[in-house]
């Protein structure tokens, strides 16, 4: 007996269930030097874009695609970055997200 595809696909299928949490990984270092001088003292995660550092972008898009939880990893400059995402509206009690 051979399953049909639309069986197959049943099989396969998993169910999202409320339990589940959606997670994400933000590399913030971009291990490269094409943006010298201009990163050696700020990382590129921070640098602005539209007057927004470019970390707020990437977190309020995984926020509204709904993911839950995000692990932002970085090198350098880590004071810099984890001082600007204290400061953010996506650390507060109120944020749908977890960073």
């Amino acid at each position: 007996y051979e399953m049909s595809s639309k069986e197959k696909e049943k099989k396969n299928t998993k169910k999202w269930s409320s339990e589940d949490v959606v997670q994400a990984v933000v590399i913030a270092d971009s291990f490269n030097f094409c943006f010298l001088p201009i990163t050696a003292e700020k990382p590129r995660a921070l640098l602005p874009l539209v007057n927004r550092p470019l970390i707020d972008y990437t977190v309020e898009f995984l926020a509204v695609s709904g993911v839950k939880e995000i692990y932002v990893y970085c090198c350098a400059h880590v004071d810099q970055l984890r001082a600007h995402l204290d400061k953010s509206r996506w650390t507060q009690k109120s944020s749908s997200v977890k960073l």
